[in-house]
């Protein structure tokens, strides 16, 4: 049962491959939703990269490879088995070093029986990432040569970083993102916006808000959606994609306490209406008041792109607190959401029954231990 409401306001998301559970949630917060796609997966015109990446790699040419998306793990198998067996290719990565920063590229890795030796801790962004690595390999990160690969878009900052101190790094694009086949309700919430139709917007990546700018620009009305999104509450999932929202000029008002679809639209419903009413009363000017009036207990600091290795930080991000007594009892309640999402998405990827299987029986072990657990302690 949800502790908190949007108590009616109205909630913007932009996903694409969610949006049916983002919509429940928000209902289920009393929140009226409007899920607009903004974002679709596209396969690159030439796998060039991707099968070069390959020969190297067969070749016994690479060190370490990075792996940023579970989709990005499949799509290059399925490219790479145009040109070499599958179990060959495979043999030929666990001979290697693999990075995945999240669950996701993990629990694709797991299937194929790839070992991760390097992973990163929330919010998982290149930098969590950067961390692990030079703690995981010192100086010998120097000498490594790094294939990286590419989820839909490039992370600049991450290869320049990365390039900085590897002795040589590849890109391996395996698909992009691209805007919606039809965009005409893309452009109806930029005009939603502009005339202050929305409420709170969610932005779940960094993607989002790039093409709702670019619509924007279509439409030769960017300066007005910007002044739209300053009105209204703007709520991003993390670093990377409040990062690019602040090149647009936008500062979100908050990030959840962790990078999840269940945590944002909680919390969202927990602080949007305090922080609403606190910039309608005109209290926005002094943002470190305001947001510590509605219970915004912890700062982030944000690096622009030029300054990342020098570590200058840019105006600090407020993030909800791990540990608000509002999330503690409902925690709990999110994992059902994201475990359903999973099993969805693993047969709707022809995964293996006895794959889908042995997740279901690993969840309900969980569920009976937690149970256990919390009645020895009621």
């Amino acid at each position: 049962m949800a502790h908190e409401s949007f108590d009616g306001l109205r909630v913007l998301s932009l996903e694409s491959g969610r949006g049916i559970e983002v919509a429940k949630l928000i209902r289920t917060y009393g929140g009226e939703p409007f899920v607009v796609p903004s974002m679709r997966e596209v396969p690159l015109e030439s796998n060039q990269a991707a099968l070069e990446f390959a020969d190297e790699l067969m070749a016994g040419k690479s060190d370490l490879v990075f792996f940023f998306a579970g989709v990005g793990v499949r799509a290059l198998l399925d490219i790479v088995e145009t040109r070499y067996s599958r179990e060959s290719f495979l043999a030929a990565l666990r001979n290697v070093k693999v990075a995945a920063p999240g669950p996701k590229p993990q629990a694709a890795l797991r299937e194929v029986k790839i070992p991760v030796v390097v992973t990163a801790v929330e919010p998982s962004t290149w930098r969590e990432m950067m961390k692990a690595l030079e703690t995981t390999f010192g100086d010998s990160l120097g000498e490594m040569r790094v294939g990286v690969q590419e989820y839909g878009a490039s992370n600049p900052e991450f290869l320049s970083v990365l390039s900085e101190r590897c002795r040589e790094v590849t890109k391996v694009p395996v698909y992009q993102w691209a805007l919606p086949e039809d965009i005409r309700p893309l452009r109806e919430c930029v005009l939603g916006i502009v005339n202050g139709y929305v409420d709170v917007v969610l932005f779940m990546t960094a993607v989002q808000a790039i093409h709702l700018f670019q619509v924007a620009e279509q439409m030769n009305c960017q300066g007005d959606l910007r002044a739209g999104l300053k009105k209204m509450v703007v709520i991003s999932i993390g670093p990377t994609t409040s990062e690019e929202l602040e090149l647009y000029g936008i500062k979100p008002d908050f990030e959840p306490s962790r990078p999840k679809m269940g945590f944002l639209v909680n919390e969202a419903a927990q602080y949007s209406g305090k922080v609403l009413q606190q910039k309608r009363n005109g209290d926005s000017a002094d943002a470190d008041t305001a947001q510590s009036k509605v219970g915004l207990t912890t700062r982030v600091e944000m690096l622009t792109p030029a300054s990342a290795s020098s570590a200058v930080a840019r105006e600090p991000v407020w993030r909800v607190a791990p540990s608000t007594p509002t999330m503690a009892g409902f925690r709990d309640g999110l994992t059902p959401i994201d475990f359903l999402h999973e099993i969805s998405s693993r047969i709707a990827a022809a995964d293996s029954f006895h794959m889908v299987l042995g997740r279901i029986v690993d969840f309900v072990t969980t569920i009976i231990a937690l149970s256990i657990f919390w009645k020895s302690r009621s």
